[in-house]
């Protein structure tokens, strides 16, 4: 896990991130989307999160454990997993308006 604290991150992000985070997975970006600006290398206008899964060859079933996760608090964010065999470079992108402000509830 990284070194970052939850205070640390933008404010309406930090609960879907910490659900994330209670139940281990580890997030590399957050943000609201308040932040956007063209040019910002990886920004996107919208709140989002990227989880870094153990393997690429665990990526489905990861990206189904996150949605689940979500769905139980009754959100329904959209999840995309991308992997390159290239480098074993792996990420799930989570996306959506529902991220924001989220108290967690289990």
């Amino acid at each position: 896990m990284s070194d970052t604290k939850l205070e640390d991150l933008c404010p309406g992000i930090q609960g879907a991130v910490k659900a994330l985070w209670n139940r281990g997975w580890e997030t590399s970006d957050s943000g609201d989307g308040s932040h956007f600006e063209e040019g910002m290398d990886g920004a996107l206008p919208e709140p989002m999160i990227v989880v870094i899964p153990a393997s690429g060859a665990g990526m489905l079933c990861a990206s189904h454990l996150i949605l689940d996760l979500f769905q139980m608090q009754g959100i329904d964010p959209r999840v995309e997993a991308s992997y390159s065999p290239n480098d074993d470079s792996r990420l799930i992108l989570i996306t959506g308006k529902c991220l924001l402000n989220l108290g967690e509830k289990s």
